[in-house]
């Protein structure tokens, strides 16, 4: 039996992540800030990120779950 752990990964660099940038509600993940800026400005991540905006920084430690494989 194998157990796996289910996490976002980068839309960057392709690794797995359970923290970092989550842009418009989850379209994009990127798990560090080069991964971020090779996609965008920070600029650009702020105006997405204000008061009303749909992304932001985050950890998907409870969006994660473990399930297992027979």
């Amino acid at each position: 039996m194998k157990t796996y752990l289910l996490l976002s990964q980068c839309d960057t660099c392709h690794k797995p992540t359970i923290e970092g940038y989550c842009i418009d509600d989850g379209a994009e993940h990127y798990c560090s800030d080069k991964c971020l800026h090779d996609q965008m400005t920070d600029e650009e991540f702020q105006e997405m990120s204000g008061e009303d905006g749909t992304s932001y920084i985050s950890n998907w430690y409870e969006d994660s779950m473990t399930y297992k494989s027979f």
